[in-house]
């Protein structure tokens, strides 16, 4: 996703005497809002703002040159997520309000997530109020029920309105994912930021803002009231991202509930995996936890997960029941360039990982890279991918890959879903030369069949290999695909119907001596079980003694 660059701080300077006269008016609403709730929201009482000294350690763009957000401001939305009733602008006034323009999936949106969080916690007695835009990329996120379950994923407590058509976005002038506005009580844009920015940097806006506007006067102090939390229906899994097949049973992330869990081919529970609370502490199995664990990989007793949120690898030790951090600080990373000490090089994001010949491969799609761990040396490398989001072929350390969030691999070739281009590319594992299999760029995606050259996926989340088939998980169609390696031939296995068989499901594996496959079916939160050659229908498969945390 192109990220748009954030120019350097304004210097401070003295305001007109015109913008000066602005200053001494009424406050009023910082812009207009429509649109009513679109979920089902339980209320979440508000805070009122404590008075407090405020911090000047920024200095903000001169009033005079702050432009006035779009005159439409967020009345052309569709409507709210996150609230329980319809609300105005004037609701706003006399506060900072902080708007991100983001879409489901990408991963630099994911990453603003818990920083917005994390400001929203830190200023939660103060006139501050965060507010998301969902405006999608790939058609299939428009969905309030698609976006909801995101937010749920993500831990998004804020308002979130959507706006499907894009007309928020255009009126905002907003050319990539995320952008991020900061808007003083006026309705003027202090800062606007795109890409990652630091929780230091918004923290560090937002308190000028604020300590400009108490000299003014005029802040809130009542609390908001129409915040609200859209309901969580609990289930034994939560958004189960990914699946593998083990000697004795199958391992599935269970990423919604933050542990993973442990079964016989029968479905019969075998074990959980960590507390079911996101944390990222190592040990037994009842006290370890994960944050968001994704991606999974098998060698003997060991279990390798890609825990994603936490930007770690961890090993989870099946004769010995405890799990160790082998991978990752814990903070998100740059673009790897070389590797070093496992444990003291960052990963961003993991979202898969594959075992092949003594080595770990991890999808690293926070920087759009394939990495490598060696157990032997304990050691992180860069593999592929020169940190560039796109498409492009050639040597592995020229390619581009952007988003990898599946891998699969036959020994000789590692296969690769790489999601936001909606692709399936190849690393020859012998030449170390990338290809492209199915996919033509960032911005062409679909839900077509037929020769590889043509066909069209939409963000692609998982893929495994049976023989000479490589099975896809087009995650944003919510249908299983495969591709016919030797005939270079895309056909579709399962997915559509009314109501839909899938919903974005996330990763695949193996089942029986018969061909079939285990399909997680995250948004449903189910493993559903299929029969590629079409015999019988999809069908849940049920796990046996498992509840939710």
């Amino acid at each position: 996703m192109a990220l748009i660059g954030s120019s350097a701080l304004l210097s401070s300077a003295c305001g007109s005497s015109a913008a000066d006269d602005e200053r001494l008016g009424p406050l009023g609403a910082p812009f207009a809002i429509g649109g009513g709730p679109l979920g089902d929201a339980a209320p979440v009482a508000g805070t009122a703002p404590l008075p407090r000294d405020y911090a000047s350690d920024v200095q903000l763009t001169p009033v005079a040159h702050r432009p006035k957000v779009a005159a439409s401001g967020l009345t052309k939305v569709s409507g709210w997520l996150n609230t329980t009733r319809p609300f105005t602008g004037e609701e706003l006034e006399g506060r900072i309000v902080v708007v991100d323009f983001w879409t489901a999936g990408c991963v630099n949106c994911i990453h603003v997530a818990p920083t917005l969080e994390a400001l929203g916690q830190k200023h939660q007695n103060d006139p501050l109020v965060i507010l998301g835009v969902h405006a999608q990329k790939f058609t299939a996120d428009a969905p309030p029920e698609v976006v909801r379950v995101q937010m749920q994923e993500l831990g998004i407590t804020h308002p979130v309105a959507l706006d499907p058509e894009h007309q928020v976005l255009d009126d905002w002038d907003v050319a990539g994912w995320p952008t991020l506005f900061v808007i003083d009580a006026r309705g003027r844009v202090v800062k606007k930021l795109g890409g990652e920015p630091a929780l230091e940097t918004l923290d560090g806006i937002v308190e000028s803002a604020l300590h400009e506007q108490a000299a003014e006067g005029g802040l809130a102090t009542e609390a908001l009231g129409f915040l609200g939390h859209e309901k969580d229906p609990s289930s034994p899994l939560a958004t189960p991202e990914k699946i593998i097949a083990l000697p004795d049973g199958f391992a599935i992330a269970d990423s919604g509930h933050d542990r993973l869990v442990l079964a016989d081919a029968a479905g019969a529970l075998l074990d959980v995996v960590g507390n079911g609370s996101a944390g990222a502490s190592d040990g037994p199995f009842p006290s370890a936890a994960f944050s968001a664990p994704k991606g999974l990989a098998v060698d003997g007793d060991v279990l390798y997960v890609a825990d994603t949120a936490n930007h770690r690898i961890r090993a989870v030790d099946r004769k010995a029941h405890s799990v160790t951090t082998l991978a990752g600080t814990g903070q998100r990373g740059d673009v790897l360039n070389g590797g070093g000490p496992a444990l003291t090089t960052a990963l961003a994001s993991p979202w898969d990982v594959a075992w092949v010949a003594g080595r770990l491969f991890i999808a690293n799609a926070g920087t759009h890279q394939i990495a490598t761990y060696d157990p032997k040396t304990q050691t992180l490398a860069a593999f592929a991918g020169n940190g560039h989001e796109g498409l492009v072929d050639g040597p592995k350390d020229q390619a581009e890959f952007a988003q990898p969030s599946g891998l699969a691999s036959d020994g000789t070739s590692l296969y690769v879903a790489d999601a936001e281009s909606s692709s399936i590319r190849k690393i020859d594992l012998v030449t170390n030369e990338v290809t492209t299999l199915i996919g033509e760029g960032l911005f062409a995606w679909g839900d077509s069949v037929g020769p590889a050259g043509s066909a069209k996926l939409q963000h692609p989340q998982g893929i495994a290999l049976l023989g000479n088939r490589l099975f896809i998980a087009d995650t944003y169609n919510s249908k299983l695909k495969a591709l016919d390696l030797s005939a270079a031939v895309v056909a579709e296995i399962a997915g559509g119907g009314t109501p839909p068989w899938f919903f974005y499901p996330g990763g695949l594996a193996p089942f029986g001596a018969g061909g079939e496959l285990l399909v997680a079916d995250t948004q449903h939160d189910a493993i559903v079980r299929v029969d590629p050659t079409g015999a019988s229908e999809p069908k849940r498969w049920d796990l046996i003694g498992l509840s939710p945390p």
